[in-house]
């Protein structure tokens, strides 16, 4: 397999998240307990250990480079979070309220579909018939289309039916 392809990663463990946090914490505390002290000289130039101090100008511009590592690391570390995509198993709340409506009467059409859900929406969740046509909405910006609606419809009859 070539660099360029991309490798499916097993989900991460509670133990992985636990770690994750722990480097950005220890890596965070490594940046900061470097901030005011002196730094090393090139090493072709200097013994190991040997410390030169800061002129003015070149402490301003250290500071400036641990804040911008500091904010890169930290969306690194958040970014890692999302990386990996949604857990195994997790569905929408509305594709959740179609298989339980379909469980209970698995002859319903799309239409009956859409109203019993509607009647009793999930929570955080609105059903709109206006002008616009029949959509659900959501906070955070989560849209469904009718249309989408009954292709969700038809996945979960196909998984009923085996």
């Amino acid at each position: 397999m070539s660099d360029h392809e991309q490798t499916k990663r097993p989900p991460p463990t509670p133990e992985d998240e636990a770690d994750i946090d722990m480097l950005a914490f220890m890596a965070m505390r490594e940046i900061h307990k470097r901030g005011g002290t002196p730094i090393p000289t090139d090493s072709h130039l200097a013994h190991r250990g040997q410390m030169v101090e800061r002129t003015p100008g070149e402490q301003v511009e250290h500071e400036h480079n641990i804040r911008r590592d500091a904010r890169l690391l930290s969306r690194a570390v958040a970014g890692l979070k999302f990386n990996r995509g949604r857990k195994t198993g997790a569905t929408s709340p509305i594709r959740k309220a179609i298989a339980r409506e379909l469980k209970k009467s698995p002859g319903m059409k799309n239409p009956e579909l859409w109203d019993a859900i509607a009647a009793k929406p999930p929570k955080g969740w609105e059903f709109c018939d206006n002008s616009l046509g029949r959509y659900a909405e959501a906070s955070g910006g989560k849209n469904m289309g009718y249309k989408r609606f009954c292709n969700v419809c038809g996945v979960e009859r196909g998984k009923l039916k085996g």
